[in-house]
């Protein structure tokens, strides 16, 4: 897996931009009446039918549901799990007509990490706040702008979605007037001005748009197309960065995450692609931890994984790793299978930063273990062919290991994810030999050749 940061990348990763808007002026009109001249219990009633209706009707929207959901919730999907998914996407759109009006009494709203932007803020320079489709970021905007008076700019495409934008936008001018458009000829001047005045810059991290410069990180076991545009700016401006996530809770119950994340990001000619990708991986991870949190928050109803067709997963996962090889538990080091054919697998994993790894002695993770992530790719790809042939593979073991070459003391220093690449040069069933390549980026980890026999 490379980490290159391209144009190219963000190809496949563009495709909610061709989604056309479902909600009609009047529609959004019909809405808005009720919740303001009826009340927020009327309206919330109202999402109940309008969410069934999505799941009915937009296919691709419920498919893109369901494939994020079977990653984050690891157990089989059923419909009404896709019904919460759109009825907590519609309440936090139908709550941003409360919050755009200033009526903040109506939510119950629990803050933690406060002291971290309060601290950034006192301190009169600039950073980035980045968020994510996961929650509401309207929660932070209305409530810093009205009543916290945060000195808050936010970079926002409003050109997708016009309707509901034009909608919301009427409800508070001076709520919109807080965009700074990212497409624009003096966007960069304008968000290093705002910059320098000490303003806060939001923007969302996990949405590609054409054009975009992109890296692929690993979200929820799989690869997928991720922005390098928030760590690019950060570098550009030397500016600090704040994570925010604005969790619904359900109900009127919102709960608002802050977490300090770079108070620089340094990107070196020679590494600038390594570090984004690092960087953006980093990002990847609390978003994962959020998405976990609270599954039903994610909003990016369009296929996201690279690889998947019409909102179908291609990749293996670990519960199905651990059914093709002997390893159980924690010893199941491989997260991942990306890609594989009748000669050659890739595998990714993360395992190697987790404090209870199995193999590590005194707290460190020693770089010949990378080795055994080979292994196991191969014991993996043996299992595939095995059972693409209408069998069971043998268990094994390794018999032998030549040629084997470490270029790195210790695994848990590396902060990036491990791409493992098995590859059979011979052998089927007695005998199979396999050569291993364990990398990051562009940095090659270890290597060497495994012989794989049967028990």
């Amino acid at each position: 897996m490379t980490t290159k940061t391209s144009a190219a990348k963000a190809l496949p990763a563009h495709r909610w931009l061709e989604l056309p808007e479902r909600g009609t002026p009047l529609s959004l009109r019909l809405s808005g009446w009720v919740a303001l001249h009826i009340g927020r219990w009327a309206a919330r009633l109202l999402l109940y039918p309008v969410a069934l209706y999505f799941v009915i009707s937009a296919r691709a929207a419920r498919r893109a549901s369901r494939e994020y959901l079977s990653g984050v919730l690891a157990r089989r999907v059923r419909w009404w799990h896709v019904l919460r998914h759109f009825y907590f996407f519609a309440a936090t759109i139908l709550d941003r007509v409360y919050l755009l009006r200033g009526e903040f009494e109506q939510f119950t709203l629990t803050l933690n990490g406060r002291e971290i932007l309060h601290r950034q803020i006192d301190s009169g320079k600039g950073c980035i706040l980045l968020g994510a489709h996961l929650g509401s970021f309207e929660i932070l905007r209305t409530i810093g702008v009205t009543q916290q008076h945060f000195p808050l700019k936010v970079l926002m495409d409003t050109a997708h979605n016009e309707n509901i934008t034009r909608f919301l936008d009427a409800l508070n001018p001076n709520i919109a007037e807080t965009v700074i458009a990212p497409d624009r000829p003096d966007t960069l001047l304008r968000v290093k001005e705002s910059l320098e005045a000490g303003f806060l810059i939001g923007m969302l991290g996990d949405r590609v748009v054409s054009g975009d410069k992109a890296t692929r990180c690993q979200f929820l076991g799989a690869p997928a197309t991720f922005p390098a545009g928030p760590i690019l700016l950060a570098g550009i401006m030397h500016c600090p960065i704040i994570l925010f996530f604005g969790v619904y809770r359900g109900g009127n119950r919102y709960e608002i995450f802050f977490e300090q994340f770079a108070e620089e990001i340094a990107l070196p000619r020679d590494q600038r692609a390594q570090e984004i990708h690092r960087w953006t991986q980093r990002y990847v991870d609390r978003l994962e931890h959020y998405a976990r949190l609270a599954p039903y928050n994610w909003f990016n109803f369009y296929p996201f994984w690279d690889g998947a067709a019409a909102g179908e997963r291609s990749t293996i996962d670990q519960t199905q790793i651990r059914a093709l090889i002997p390893h159980s538990g924690s010893m199941c080091l491989l997260e991942c299978v990306i890609e594989w054919d009748d000669r050659s697998i890739v595998c990714t994993s993360n395992t190697h930063r987790d404090l209870l790894n199995p193999l590590r002695r005194d707290g460190q993770l020693a770089g010949v273990h990378a080795l055994e992530y080979g292994a196991q790719a191969a014991a993996v790809h043996g299992g595939l062919r095995a059972r693409a042939a209408g069998a069971t593979a043998a268990p094994g073991y390794v018999a032998a290991l030549r040629d084997a070459r470490l270029h790195v003391s210790r695994l848990d220093e590396i902060d990036s994810p491990l791409e493992v690449r098995a590859i059979r040069l011979f052998g089927d069933q007695a005998n199979t030999v396999y050569e291993c390549r364990i990398s990051t980026g562009d940095t090659l980890i270890a290597e060497g050749r495994v012989t794989i026999m049967p028990r």
